[in-house]
């Protein structure tokens, strides 16, 4: 979805749960939205039982030398950190994120991508993660560079790498294997290396139509919610399962 039917969201959902803070958020949308016309879009998730708020702001371009949008996307992504830290949401650990933004900048080809969680309480979570998309990925140097480590490291494809920064700062680290093209696991890890949860993930090419969804009753939507992805014609673009609790993305 684009930057005016994110905001709305953000309104809607703000009023319907109520959560606060949506003046705040949607000048983080604002400030997230690149220039020129790379492709990007708001992507949000649902959680079934949950009154939260969770975004992803995607910017599909793949880097490159030829391309020039690199230094703003890493400058918009800085500036809502900090446009965030300075509203005390997140005491973000500076020395962990300069050293993700060094690994970027070396390694130009992983799309750094920004992700928010926001619940009643306004607490908020971020994550910033690298697209791979089945790439090699030099997940060695990555660990060096930031400092973390894994137990039993083994070589494996992988969608995605990110980070969770929490609302005390602290930064956790996640990786997202594939098992085939479209799906695969989340793992979350401890400082130490150690697994300490999984969910599963299932990606839907080109999307499904939302009426569509709600007929394999995959997962129970509130009917606001469900009434207004049908109006706006956005798709649902991924399903997930972790601890037998069910959650959809939808863009």
């Amino acid at each position: 979805m684009n930057l005016k039917k994110a905001k709305y969201l953000i309104a809607l959902l703000s009023v319907k749960w109520g959560i606060p803070g949506s003046d705040f958020l949607m000048d983080l949308l604002t400030g997230l939205w690149m220039s020129g016309d790379g492709r990007q879009e708001f992507e949000f998730s649902f959680i079934e039982g949950e009154e939260r708020i969770r975004f992803n702001h995607l910017y599909l371009q793949e880097y490159n030398e030829e391309n020039n949008f690199f230094a703003e996307r890493i400058k918009k992504i800085s500036l809502a950190m900090k446009m965030i830290s300075q509203e005390n949401k997140v005491k973000v650990e500076k020395d962990i994120l300069s050293k993700l933004l060094f690994f970027v900048g070396r390694n130009r080809c992983f799309p750094l991508q920004f992700g928010l969680a926001c619940d009643v309480t306004g607490n908020i979570k971020i994550k910033l993660y690298l697209g791979i998309n089945g790439k090699d990925f030099p997940l060695d140097l990555f660990l060096d560079t930031l400092g973390f480590k894994l137990e039993n490291n083994r070589e494996v494809k992988l969608d995605a790498i990110a980070l969770d920064f929490v609302p005390n700062g602290e930064a956790a680290l996640k990786l997202y294997p594939l098992s085939m093209k479209d799906n695969g696991t989340l793992l979350r890890f401890t400082k130490e290396g150690k697994i300490v949860s999984r969910k599963a993930w299932c990606r839907i090419p080109g999307g499904i139509e939302m009426e569509k969804f709600m007929r394999k009753k995959f997962i129970a939507v509130p009917i606001f919610l469900e009434k207004d992805i049908i109006k706006n014609k956005m798709k649902v673009s991924y399903l997930c399962t972790e601890n037998g609790k069910k959650s959809f993305y939808f863009r």
